[in-house]
């Protein structure tokens, strides 16, 4: 818990040192939408909060803190992630000097699995249904396979596509 406050008052420095401007209407919008989930308006959800012992000025400051440190990861490294064509043969040829020319490729189809939980469930009902999720994922052996598992499970959902 320490630790996590320690990272918070960092995390708004670097807001500070970097100039992020416009944080506070998305900490606004992003407490809306926490307050419209709980099919109540923002004044509602905050008085609620109070009343549960949170001030709402410490949940703004770790949305705040979040959403700096989100904006600021992706500003940052963003280009460390982006390859071209070109930046991946280079790779692959300074891997194999002799001249081979074998491409290999992959395409992967995402697949993703949904374990539905109902609306308005209690916290223990979502901690199981992840722990059911675990084990499925602890089952995987291969793509068919586990899609098979997946199927077969109760309340889950296999998308097609991602």
């Amino acid at each position: 818990m320490i630790e996590d406050l320690i990272n918070e008052k960092l995390k708004i420095q670097l807001l500070k040192r970097y100039a992020i401007e416009g944080t506070e209407k998305d900490v606004d919008n992003a407490l809306a939408n926490m307050a419209r989930r709980m099919r109540q308006g923002p004044k509602e959800f905050t008085d609620q909060l109070a009343r549960q012992g949170v001030m709402a000025e410490t949940l703004k400051s770790r949305m705040k803190a979040d959403i700096v440190w989100n904006q600021i990861i992706r500003g940052r490294f963003q280009a460390s992630f982006q390859f071209s064509d070109k930046d991946i043969q280079t790779r692959l040829t300074a891997k194999n000097p002799e001249g081979a020319t074998t491409t290999v490729s992959y395409d992967y189809t995402l697949r993703p699995i949904l374990f539905v939980v109902p609306r308005g469930s209690p916290p223990a009902a979502y901690e199981a249904r992840a722990k059911e999720a675990e084990v499925l994922r602890g089952q995987f052996q291969n793509c068919e396979e586990g899609v098979v598992l997946a199927r077969g499970a109760r309340f889950v959902a296999v998308r097609r596509r991602w």
